[in-house]
């Protein structure tokens, strides 16, 4: 599945395990999603901040959603503090120093 994005020279790409974003204007630009299971790609949102998945099992349609400050922000949250080591060694590298702000009693200290 393939997608000219909105008011921009970006193109999403999603086929298999994988979704790519490339930028037209912009050739080293590339935002790789990649998935560990096979997964149905249907249509993407014209911004490409969304994707209706289908499971290949025939299984329940789902959005998926690209933007990752509403994932941060929900994983902050449930676990109340910042990622441990053990945690950030099991995911791709390039995350911030710091994924999750202070944490308080379990509420986020503004600034």
């Amino acid at each position: 599945m393939g997608r000219l994005l909105h008011g921009a020279s970006r193109f999403l790409l999603a086929d298999k395990n994988s979704i790519r974003v490339f930028d037209a204007a912009d050739p080293d630009y590339q935002q790789t999603f990649a998935f560990g299971d096979r997964q149905g790609f249907l249509s993407a949102a014209k911004n490409g901040t969304a994707v209706l998945v289908a499971p290949p099992d025939n299984g329940p349609m789902s959005l998926l959603r690209l933007d990752p400050a509403p994932w941060e922000r929900r994983l902050c949250a449930t676990i109340g503090r910042d990622l441990s080591k053990s945690e950030r060694d099991g995911l791709p590298p390039g995350l911030p120093a710091r994924v999750c702000p202070v944490w308080s009693c379990g509420r986020v200290l503004t600034a």
